[in-house]
């Protein structure tokens, strides 16, 4: 919107509620509580959408500590032993089928790491 615009139409709604306001009195009194009171509801409306917005992140916030802490406490317990015997489990379905032996040793070679001892 142009400046010049933007003041023609100030100047023209002052003229009308100047206007109004001296044929009609009461009818200005009442647009002004009506406008004070749009303004009123807008405002708390505004007011209780941020209250709202703050209570949830708070929500959120305790509710992923929560999560977090019930999928540490879950969270499998790894010795190095279970892990040892993994790998000779898979090692042996690995050598237990030539065609794919060779096919993860061929992705070993493209990844540049070796099998680990068993």
């Amino acid at each position: 919107m142009k400046l010049g615009t933007f003041i023609v139409g100030g100047v023209a709604g002052a003229a009308a509620a100047l206007y109004i306001a001296r044929k009609k009195p009461g009818l200005a009194a009442a647009a002004g509580v009506a406008a004070g009171q749009l303004w009123s509801g807008a405002v708390r409306r505004s007011m209780s959408a941020v209250l709202k917005r703050q209570s949830h992140g708070e929500r959120e916030a305790e509710v992923k500590r929560d999560q977090h802490e019930v999928i540490e406490r879950n969270a499998p317990q790894h010795s190095g032993a279970a892990d040892s015997q993994a790998w000779a489990q898979i090692a042996a379905l690995v050598s237990s089928d030539p065609a794919v032996k060779r096919e993860t040793e061929k992705i070993m070679i493209e990844a540049g790491t070796n099998m680990p001892p068993h």
